[in-house]
């Protein structure tokens, strides 16, 4: 069950198969977001305003105007999308924009796969 994959705190292993498979279902009508790890496929940022787009199509704005080709796009839907995480679901930045930045275009795998679990966990809990 999707429910369950990914409880933070719980003693269960996170299932970050199931998880992604999740990520790929919310995301798989945006152009320009292929999931298909946790490190490359979120280094610009398009993956976490996709994500988030979905939910909240409102704060994101118009997805197809987004882009990730040069750094100031990159840092933009970072800063997008860290900032509707923390208004609307009410989760903290784990890492800032120039986290992300700096470590382009392999951003650390399990930094990502954990804020998605809290995203994933904020989406869930409020029935979106």
């Amino acid at each position: 069950e999707e429910r369950s994959l990914a409880r933070c705190g719980s003693k269960m292993p996170l299932n970050t198969a199931a998880l992604l498979g999740w990520c790929q279902r919310e995301t798989n009508t945006y152009d320009g977001v292929s999931l298909e790890n946790w490190s490359r496929s979120w280094n610009d940022g398009l993956a976490f305003c996709a994500l988030l787009h979905r939910h909240f199509p409102q704060d994101i704005g118009r997805f197809n105007s987004l882009d990730g080709a040069t750094p100031v796009s990159r840092a933009r839907n970072f800063e997008l999308a860290f900032g509707v995480a923390e208004r609307r679901l009410e989760v903290d930045r784990l890492f800032d924009v120039e986290d992300m930045m700096a470590t382009y275009p392999r951003p650390d795998a399990r930094s990502v796969t954990t804020y998605v679990v809290l995203l994933y966990n904020a989406i869930e809990e409020r029935g979106l």
